[in-house]
């Protein structure tokens, strides 16, 4: 499941409602030294059922509301960093954090950048991150 604490905290939910339902039981039925009936039993089973359900329900949700933050922080850092993509090409477009050559300068994506749209030439663009030596 989880951790260790939250593991112990859903199994100590589970044994209050068991006790629960065996103090209602015992308070219940009239001999608590009897054998339950079949109806006892049913009711029994049936509300520990419920219970045991609404408790994996209720984590279940949990879980996969986690799970959900956990995929998209995983796909944002994915498609954060730098990707080399070489000289600089003006018939491609290029993705937010790609660095590319262009006049000898190292120049990285600051946002995804359309067909054109050239480094030192589109400053919304790209950022120049290494200054070439001059000619």
């Amino acid at each position: 499941m989880g951790n260790a604490m939250e593991d112990e905290e859903w199994l100590d939910e589970i044994q209050k409602s068991v006790d629960a339902s065996l103090a209602k039981w015992r308070r219940e039925t009239p001999d608590a030294n009897k054998v339950m009936s079949a109806y006892a039993t049913y009711g029994y089973v049936m509300e520990m059922f419920a219970t045991f359900t609404e408790i994996t329900k209720r984590n279940n949700q949990d879980y996969r509301a986690r799970m959900e933050a956990l995929n998209h922080r995983i796909s944002e850092l994915e498609q954060g960093g730098v990707k080399f993509c070489g000289v600089h090409q003006r018939a491609l477009a290029y993705r937010k954090g790609s660095a590319v050559t262009s006049d000898g300068s190292l120049w990285i994506a600051l946002r995804d950048a359309s067909e054109g749209e050239q480094p030192g030439k589109a400053p919304e663009a790209w950022q120049l991150a290494a200054k070439g030596a001059r000619q």
